[in-house]
């Protein structure tokens, strides 16, 4: 009976190891002519990312994980376009999604600064029971990051805890 036990053990060992061997095989592979493609483990800072390529172009889900394995926001792109984000708290409730975005090439002029946007896009948060908190629409400054390059323009809503319309604001928050 014990060596019944021992086999299983070394079975198993072997099928894991042979996974892992495997694993390590698919994962972060170039094509022919030297782009990613496939599926990679990246890390930048505290985070990892598990991120899908197609030819050197982000194509897929592409998830964003804490060091601990948490999902912190799941991605998706389109041969390289970004459609949409969405983002837990810590508790790994959803936060806030963005998405709906759209081409524009836009120019706003403000005190000192001129800055050019090309993209729109739609961002809506949530309260931690999972209701919609607010929708707001955000413009994109050129080559930056949405959540953390973007501007909100245009009318803002903002719901309460159970769904109702509290407040609808008129947005322009750069301050250059």
């Amino acid at each position: 009976k014990t060596m019944s036990i021992i086999k299983v053990l070394i079975v198993t060992l072997c099928v894991f190891q042979s996974v892992k061997v495997s694993g390590q095989n698919i994962l972060n592979q170039y094509d022919d002519e030297g782009r990613k493609n496939g599926q990679w483990l990246e890390i930048a800072g505290y985070f990892n990312f598990v991120t899908n390529y197609n030819h050197g172009k982000i194509d897929g889900i592409c998830y964003q994980l804490k060091h601990k394995g948490e999902i912190c926001s799941i991605y998706e792109y389109d041969n390289g376009r970004l459609l949409k984000i969405i983002s837990f708290d810590d508790q790994q409730r959803l936060q806030f999604m963005i998405t709906d975005f759209v081409d524009v090439d836009t120019i706003v002029r403000g005190r000192d600064l001129t800055h050019r946007f090309r993209k729109r896009f739609k961002s809506i948060g949530y309260h931690p029971n999972g209701v919609i908190e607010s929708i707001e629409t955000s413009y994109l400054l050129e080559g930056g990051d949405p959540e953390i390059d973007s501007f909100e323009f245009g009318k803002a809503y903002y719901y309460d805890e159970k769904g109702n319309l509290v407040e609808t604001k008129e947005l322009f928050t750069p301050s250059f």
